[in-house]
């Protein structure tokens, strides 16, 4: 894991919560406002309804596999994360990385020097992770 893949972790669940309101909108405004009888159709949608409700489940359908790619690499994230043995290390990588937080203001939280957060970063990188 490097810095470039943990840094995707704060945006990954912005991305998560973005599909998670689209599919929501999807579902309450168009959906839910599609008439489909249970009546049988010939294969060749000519109701213009019903060709929007297949779209809508087919856009649908692409987001969840969206939301399920990032939460997917989320949880790699996660259990690297889990895996950092020195519990200052987890933190400082924590603070960083899932709360998005500066430097400075890590080392200030953590009562350290900037020095001592960086070497403790640096160090934790060189660290050979396998996954699960």
């Amino acid at each position: 894991m490097n810095r470039k893949d943990l840094s995707r972790y704060y945006f990954l669940s912005k991305e998560i919560n973005e599909i998670e309101e689209k599919i929501e909108t999807i579902k309450s405004n168009y959906i839910s406002a599609a008439k489909v009888d249970d009546m049988p159709h010939s294969h060749n949608i000519s109701n213009p309804q019903e060709q929007r409700v297949l779209l809508l489940e087919k856009l649908t359908e692409k987001l969840e596999q969206k939301k399920s790619d990032a939460l997917n690499e989320m949880f790699k994230i996660e259990d690297y994360l889990s895996h950092i043995e020195d519990i200052e290390t987890r933190i400082i990588f924590n603070k960083r990385y899932v709360e998005l937080k500066k430097w400075n203001k890590i080392a200030l939280e953590m009562n350290m020097s900037i020095a001592t957060v960086y070497r403790k970063h640096k160090n934790q990188l060189k660290v050979k992770y396998v996954e699960d």
